[in-house]
């Protein structure tokens, strides 16, 4: 799926994946759901969070990140990555995952 490439997830938007193959963007979008299994919005927001993650585990900055996965700013891919993981990017890349609620959970049995 070319619209799909790493680079560009974000950038062809929903009007432009209809108009490349001929086909309303409606159509295209029903088509893939049924094919695929999820909406493509949902589709198109986990790859672009899979980009972003891979590119903060290098060491980027959460707003190089999340320009460079095609979120319209790191306000954006907060509030998606918040949405759905629970934790704001900033505590799991930069801050890592510490704290009592970890702590308890690895060093506490039942």
């Amino acid at each position: 799926m070319a619209c799909c490439s790493h680079a560009g997830v974000g950038a062809r938007g929903r009007g432009g994946v209809g108009a490349a193959g001929g086909a309303s963007t409606s159509l295209v979008e029903h088509r893939f759901s049924e094919q695929v299994g999820v909406p493509m919005g949902a589709y198109r927001a986990w790859h672009r969070m899979q980009a972003a993650a891979a590119l903060a585990l290098r060491g980027r900055s959460l707003t190089e990140v999340a320009h460079a996965a095609g979120f319209y700013d790191s306000a954006h891919f907060s509030r998606l990555f918040r949405g759905m993981f629970g934790l704001p990017p900033s505590k799991v890349f930069t801050d890592g995952l510490t704290g009592t609620l970890f702590e308890t959970r690895v060093s506490g049995a039942p």
